[in-house]
């Protein structure tokens, strides 16, 4: 009896001393210490903005979807390479980016022999992945979308390793706000079946990425609200553009019709009023003088200087380009009387 105490006593010590601590040492890794909803906030609304003034908004407007899914037989087979390149293939298709120049598959026969799933290789421009025995295809495919986004980071360059950790970290989130967020939530935890019955999401042993599925979930949260705003923004943008446009063509217009106009008063002269109206003769008068002064070549260069301002500058040039339009169409017309 006394000896059976003494060895209760001796497992609660040593389950003091010794596993209490490697527990918390073992939590440590991947302890939040660094995500949480706020911070992920602040990380997911200034990388947007980002994107933003980078002209990549419209990337966050809607969510990615594969043609094709990575299935768990594909895992085994011999053509994984292939398949796993062809879905890179889509991926920088979507970004509107040249596609990688390899994607590689390393089979690891141990989990404990390497903690990652894959590598961007910025120098070879290639994607390397590592395939364990329980990787699951949805995590595979939310490592490839993490590797992809690498490499748009750097196409459009977006990286900054001055702080490695946060860098992987916003690469995560710029993966959920250009179209992947679906993927990465379902590849941040594993569902659990049982009869064909979902029992529960349930984290897996092997870390994916650097943040989670909760951090991911918020992340696109936070995406769904911007959303209006982006396309707000956007349909203005692209009124501007389209002022912009044709802005440019009329002012183009304007500068073929004044070289046409010059040669066609060093061929003929001024045309005479013969039996033009006086208001008529005294608008084309108008007209003369004011390309004889310069005056219709100086509204063409404000108009141009113009054409990059803002809605406000745009409107007013597109109306001084027509009245210089108007003038030299006076011109034109008195030639063909």
């Amino acid at each position: 009896m006394l000896s059976y105490l003494m060895s209760l006593i001796v497992n609660y010590l040593v389950s003091v001393l010794i596993h209490k601590p490697r527990k918390r040492t073992k939590a440590d890794p991947n302890k939040k210490v660094w995500t949480g909803e706020a911070s992920v906030d602040a990380l997911s609304q200034s990388t947007a903005a980002l994107l933003e003034r980078r002209g990549l908004g419209a990337l966050m407007l809607r969510d990615f979807s594969f043609q094709q899914r990575l299935r768990r037989c594909d895992i085994n087979s011999q053509a994984l390479e292939e398949k796993l390149r062809a879905m890179a293939l889509e991926i920088t298709s979507h970004l509107s980016l040249p596609p990688l120049r390899q994607v590689n598959v390393v089979r690891i026969d141990d989990d404990r022999q390497i903690d990652r799933f894959g590598e961007y290789d910025s120098a070879g421009k290639r994607i390397n992945f590592y395939i364990k025995p329980k990787n699951d295809p949805e995590q595979i495919t939310a490592a490839l979308c993490h590797e992809c986004t690498h490499y748009f980071m750097e196409m459009r360059e977006l990286n900054d390793w001055s702080d490695r950790l946060l860098n992987e970290r916003r690469t995560d989130v710029t993966a959920c706000l250009i179209g992947f967020s679906r993927i990465m939530v379902r590849g941040y935890m594993i569902l659990t079946k049982s009869h064909y019955r979902v029992v529960a999401w349930t984290a897996d042993s092997n870390r994916v990425g650097y943040l989670d599925a909760a951090d991911c979930d918020q992340v696109r949260k936070n995406l769904i609200k911007l959303r209006p705003g982006l396309q707000k923004r956007r349909a203005e943008e692209d009124n501007v553009n389209a002022l912009k446009a044709r802005l440019n063509q009329n002012i183009a217009g304007a500068k073929a019709m004044t070289e046409q106009v010059r040669a066609m008063l060093a061929a003929h002269g001024a045309p005479t009023g013969g039996r033009m109206p006086a208001k008529s003769l005294a608008r084309l008068q108008r007209a003369l003088l004011a390309l004889e002064n310069g005056e219709l070549e100086t509204r063409i260069r404000q108009c141009e200087s113009a054409s990059r301002g803002d809605v406000g500058q745009l409107r007013a040039a597109s109306n001084d380009i027509m009245a210089v339009c108007e003038a030299l169409s006076t011109v034109l017309s008195a030639f063909k009387r």
